[in-house]
């Protein structure tokens, strides 16, 4: 129960303080299942294929979106998997909900994840088009910063640990564009993604971003990371003098736009 009580606590904290108005209820929608996301590119270089994506509100997606249903998620995987390389992500919170697996996270994992999804409802809901990448870097950056200003107000979170998952990220961010700029160079793909591998664990030191690990590093994963991380360093240097919420987020992202 503490976990969910922290979850209606940071969703109402995000509409009320950082400006985030939306009708994203998380607390009331943890029977949803993991949702599946599939990311193809080209095997040799960081291209995601022509026929392959998602459009939606008018913006295009470097993947497509399968919901709940695995199995239809794995049939088209095995239709791109035989020319591109691929990679098939299951996602424990998303814009329509939290699975109960987030539970499972630390608090101040689960307090970042919330406000980001916040920042993507708040960005549906007012109908707003926002380049895929500037998105995702975007909700990382005010899910760190919001997180940080609640953990001050309400002592519930270690502030510690949130600038940890900040500094990580950074760190993170200049890896995965290390990684993209040398993937194009490389000639000898496979044992540069073993490479790759290695740099990773030695940059991922808390919990936030273990997950990853998980996953098979190819030209796929870097399709699907650089959307996060591409961007974040460039909106962090933008926003550098940003106290969230004295300025609060909807305003931080019209000014953006």
């Amino acid at each position: 129960m503490e976990k969910i009580r922290l979850i209606k606590t940071v969703s109402d904290f995000a509409k009320d303080q950082l400006g985030l108005e939306s009708d994203f209820e998380p607390w009331n929608i943890f029977d949803v299942k993991e949702k599946y996301y599939l990311y193809a590119s080209e095997k040799n270089f960081i291209q995601v294929p022509e026929n392959f994506g998602w459009n939606s509100q008018g913006v295009k997606y470097p993947f497509e979106y399968f919901g709940t249903d695995f199995e239809k998620a794995k049939k088209r995987e095995s239709v791109f998997k035989r020319n591109f390389s691929t990679l098939l992500f299951s996602a424990k919170a998303t814009s329509e909900g939290l699975s109960k697996d987030m539970l499972k996270y630390s608090l101040e994992k689960i307090g970042c994840i919330v406000i980001h999804e916040s920042v993507h409802n708040y960005i549906r809901e007012k109908n707003k088009i926002l380049n895929y990448d500037i998105e995702e870097a975007f909700s990382n950056l005010v899910s760190f910063l919001g997180s940080i200003e609640f953990s001050k107000k309400f002592g519930i979170l270690n502030t510690d640990t949130l600038y940890r998952y900040e500094q990580e990220t950074e760190t993170f961010s200049k890896t995965i564009i290390e990684g993209i700029n040398c993937f194009q160079e490389i000639k000898e793909k496979e044992k540069y993604f073993k490479l790759f591998r290695k740099k990773l664990k030695k940059v991922i030191l808390t919990d936030f971003y273990g997950h990853i690990l998980n996953y098979n590093i190819n030209s796929a994963f870097f399709v699907r990371y650089k959307g996060y991380f591409q961007q974040y360093p460039e909106l962090k240097e933008m926003n550098k003098n940003c106290e969230l919420p004295r300025a609060k987020a909807h305003s931080v992202f019209e000014a953006k736009n």
